[in-house]
């Protein structure tokens, strides 16, 4: 139901109901009988058992922390009759779990892939050095690779990218290696350690840390949905692949997406 309620937000551009304000806010007659009405329905096919298929799609923190929301509201509203089962891992536990068959549809950080997997590109974005913002490095507008020489570096697993860049001889001997990223982002908000990460890895309300982009050069990273080649689109799979694509076209599209007019020189 809660995931009906976002979705109608979006699709009448209104709040409809505010945990915080007790509630339903805003809302006219005819919209209050449009959200039952559906309320009503998904009740039903809930009841029903009426679940067409399962689909196990894994994705990656930065796209859980970033699209997650938006991609459950937007299935859950066209999609009642197929149920999700979502996990975040990094992207080289994804590609096993795909392959292996214990996920139908995958989100990671594409580097060189199995054979037997399909790719769609989805987005790129840039690395960027992640620091408190009371970090002296913070106001820059960018920074060079270079740079990192002497700071106190988290190392993380997205350096993996770097690997047989030009890049990678700065990440490759970092003082402390931290996989999880929800605790690498919580040691560089208390304002000592910082760390190289694609700038889509911080999550869009996160108000202790900034990404100063990095340069010369700058380097990017893709963000692609894989499947097994083998197995062919079936029609719950490519409901969910169309879904994901859509939520992160719309941020592609509406220019929220990381700008690459900061990337001066630095």
């Amino acid at each position: 139901f809660t995931a009906s309620v976002a979705a109608f937000d979006g699709q009448v551009g209104q709040q409809a109901y505010s945990a915080s304000k007790g509630g339903v806010v805003g809302m006219t007659l005819p919209m209050a009988r449009d959200l039952v009405e559906r309320y009503d329905e998904q009740l039903r096919t809930i009841k029903a058992g009426a679940v067409s298929a399962t689909v196990t799609v894994a994705v990656l923190p930065s796209f859980a922390s970033r699209w997650l929301p938006a991609f459950l509201s937007l299935f859950a509203y066209r999609h009642p009759d197929i149920a999700l089962r979502v996990v975040d891992d990094n992207s080289r536990n994804i590609e096993q779990m795909v392959l292996e068959r214990r996920a139908d549809i995958g989100v990671l950080s594409r580097g060189p892939l199995d054979r037997r997997l399909d790719a769609e590109g989805l987005i790129s974005d840039r690395f960027g050095l992640v620091c408190s913002r009371r970090h002296p490095l913070s106001g820059r507008k960018s920074i060079a690779w270079s740079a990192l020489n002497g700071l106190p570096l988290l190392g993380n697993l997205t350096h993996q990218l770097l690997l047989g860049t030009q890049v990678y001889r700065y990440v490759e001997s970092p003082r402390l290696f931290i996989a999880n990223m929800t605790s690498l982002l919580s040691l560089v908000a208390d304002g000592g350690w910082v760390s190289p990460i694609p700038v889509f890895a911080v999550p869009r309300r996160e108000q202790e840390v900034i990404a100063v982009p990095l340069v010369q050069p700058a380097v990017e990273r893709e963000i692609a949905v894989i499947r097994l080649r083998t197995e062919g689109l079936r029609s719950p799979v490519a409901a969910v692949q169309s879904a994901i694509r859509e939520v992160v076209m719309s941020e592609a599209s509406s220019g929220s997406a990381f700008n690459p007019d900061r990337c001066d020189e630095a």
